[in-house]
């Protein structure tokens, strides 16, 4: 079996060279010997090892900025979906619950019913037969656990 390669490792290695001739580059003035020693006034040019590591060193710590900005966004995201699905399936709980309520509930259970729920908000629609069994259709579904409200569109 081959040993896996992280994926920061091989974008370090990628960032190491693609820094690699910009550190083996040097400038000269022009009618300097690179072979001549500068004078001691002169700040020395870093070791090409020295340059290779504050090359990679630099190009790690791009990366692992960009980890964890991409690693936020994503805890994000996906706190997100969980909320959304959370409260979709809560409401379709809900909607479920008050259905079999009107369909159990001997006054409305010949009545045409349509139930929607949002966030706790139930609406009911339809036709019943009088404004009693609409009323009594609002307070049947008032009861169930989970409602914050009951729009009563119901016609008569």
């Amino acid at each position: 079996m081959q040993p896996k390669i992280s994926l920061l490792g091989i974008s370090i290695l990628a960032a190491g060279l693609s820094f690699s001739p910009l550190v083996f580059a040097r400038e000269y003035p022009r009618n300097a010997d690179p072979a001549a020693t500068p004078s001691p006034s002169v700040e020395q040019p870093k070791s090409t090892s020295e340059s290779v590591k504050e090359s990679v060193g630099n190009a790690a710590s791009d990366v692992k900025e960009g980890s964890e900005n991409a690693a936020s966004k994503v805890a994000s995201g996906a706190e997100s979906a969980y909320h959304k699905t959370k409260s979709e399936l809560t409401s379709t709980k809900i909607t479920a619950k008050a259905k079999v309520a009107l369909l159990r509930d001997a006054e409305t259970k010949h009545s045409t019913i349509h139930v929607k729920t949002n966030r706790g908000v139930v609406t009911l629609s339809g036709k019943v037969n009088s404004e009693a069994a609409a009323e009594h259709a609002q307070q049947v579904v008032s009861q169930i656990e989970g409602v914050k409200e009951v729009r009563n569109r119901l016609k008569y």
